[in-house]
């Protein structure tokens, strides 16, 4: 009569380990790297959102910011000049140049600061 007796031979499950620990190592790391991603057109939409310009016949102003809040109040007599370029208003303040950036209807606005500008020298 044969001995019909199997022996079980043990398959290592160290391939199985492995690449479980890479796609997990993969999967977090990714899922930071998003969550990085969305967090940089959050904080641009809240910088935009805390950007104002306004002007009238007398002063400039500029408040930018969300945890640290800036505001620029330019006289304006003291602008020289005025220019649009690459989509991008520049004034020029006794000869240090600032750059008013995203600004819907830009040519509109620059006309219409032209003209106060115009009318306060």
């Amino acid at each position: 009569m044969e001995d019909n007796t199997y022996y079980k031979i043990p398959i290592s499950m160290w391939w199985f380990w492995f690449w479980l620990i890479i796609t997990v190592l993969f999967t977090v790391i990714s899922m930071g790297a998003l969550f990085i991603l969305l967090l940089i057109p959050l904080i641009i939409f809240f910088q935009l959102k805390n950007t104002v310009y306004k002007y009238n016949k007398d002063e400039f102003i500029i408040r930018k910011g969300i945890i640290f809040k800036t505001r620029k109040n330019i006289s304006i007599k003291k602008i020289e000049e005025i220019n649009t370029k690459l989509g991008l208003l520049t004034l020029v303040v006794q000869a240090k140049p600032i750059t008013l950036m995203n600004i819907k209807n830009l040519e509109d606005e620059r006309d219409k600061l032209a003209k106060v500008w115009n009318s306060s020298k």
